[in-house]
């Protein structure tokens, strides 16, 4: 599959799943599913986990001028979608809710619970969508909960952190390959 989830982010994700027991999880920024994947196999019996990405270029390529840009707008999105849906297909599992949305849409759409247990922001990681991420989500997460915010070492996701840190206290960073992602639990 492609993406970034390292196996080791993996099995640190579906260790903390399998510990902090969330009844409703959500995912900002899906992908291929490679974190999706291992939040889902790993919830409690009855359990949720919610996939949000609009896997569409121009999603993936809003707040940028850069390099990210010119990488975002050569990918196949919908190439990728096909193969993290037929993944979720061979696997059969029925616990993943997808919505092929950005975050904001699936908000207004009201598909987000007003309490989640578990949040893993992955998604565009421009200023203005990150922190619209932590500004409208981090919220709806119960308190005692954990927020996994990945790229954590991006400049564009710096002022996403700060409001982040207002109301989760960092735990710790897990590195892997290219990803640093930041665990925090809300307070």
């Amino acid at each position: 599959m492609e993406g970034w989830c390292s196996r080791e982010k993996a099995v640190d994700l579906a260790n903390t799943i399998a510990r902090e027991k969330p009844k409703t999880a959500v995912e900002i920024g899906v992908f291929a599913g490679r974190s999706l994947l291992a939040i889902a196999l790993t919830l409690p019996e009855g359990a949720t986990v919610i996939g949000i990405d609009p896997w569409a270029s121009d999603a993936s390529i809003k707040g940028f001028e850069d390099e990210n840009k010119v990488w975002w707008g050569k990918v196949d999105h919908e190439r990728i979608f096909l193969e993290c849906a037929l993944v979720i297909k061979f696997l059969a599992i029925k616990n993943i809710r997808i919505f092929r949305l950005t975050a904001q849409q699936a908000l207004e759409q009201n598909h987000i619970p007003t309490a989640i247990d578990f949040l893993h922001i992955d998604g565009n990681h421009s200023k203005e969508s990150s922190c619209y991420d932590v500004t409208n989500y981090v919220p709806r997460v119960t308190p005692g909960c954990q927020v996994w915010f990945d790229d954590c070492d991006w400049n564009t996701t710096q002022k996403a952190q700060q409001l982040l840190s207002e109301t989760c206290a960092l735990e710790r960073t897990i590195t892997s390959g290219i990803s640093v992602c930041g665990v925090y639990r809300k307070r």
